[in-house]
C-alpha cells in the first residue's frame, strides 16, 4: 500500500545525470552507447533537467523515441518552459508530436505560445528523425 512521507521524516535523494548512470564516461572508449528504444519521462517538470544530464546519450542518438508531458505550471515552477523543453529534443534530432498518432506537429511558434500559459498539459511524443 501507499505511503505518504512525513515532513518531520527528512532523507537524502542522489541525484546523477542520466548518462553517468547508463553510460558511465569510463565506458564511452570501450562500449557503444546503450540502445534505448523509448524513454518514458514523467518528472513534475524537471524533464529538461534530465535532458540535460542526457547530453552524451542525446548527441549518440541511443534514445529512439520520448514519451513525456508537457506541464506549463510545473516547467514554470522548476524553472524552465516548454519551448526549452522542445528546443533541447529538436535539437538532439528529435520531431515531437502533440499525440502517439504522430498528427499534431509541435513548431516553435506553438512551443512560444504555450510558454504564456499557466496550466496546460499535454502528452508529448518524440521519435528520432
Amino acid at each position: 500500500t501507499p505511503t505518504k512521507a512525513s515532513p518531520r521524516d527528512p532523507f537524502n535523494v542522489t541525484v546523477m545525470p542520466l548518462d553517468d548512470v547508463l553510460w558511465p564516461e569510463s565506458d564511452n572508449s570501450s562500449f557503444p552507447p546503450p540502445a534505448i528504444a523509448v524513454m518514458k519521462m514523467d518528472a513534475q517538470g524537471y524533464e529538461a533537467h534530465i535532458l540535460a544530464g542526457a547530453k552524451r546519450l542525446l548527441r549518440a542518438r541511443a534514445i529512439k523515441a520520448i514519451f513525456t508531458e508537457v506541464a506549463t505550471s510545473w516547467l514554470h515552477a522548476a524553472g524552465s518552459s516548454p519551448s526549452a523543453l522542445l528546443n533541447t529534443l529538436w535539437e538532439a534530432g528529435f520531431a515531437t508530436y502533440e499525440d502517439a498518432e504522430a498528427e499534431h506537429l509541435i513548431t516553435p511558434q506553438k512551443a512560444r505560445a504555450w510558454d504564456a500559459i499557466s496550466s496546460l498539459t499535454v502528452d508529448v511524443v518524440c521519435y528520432l528523425k
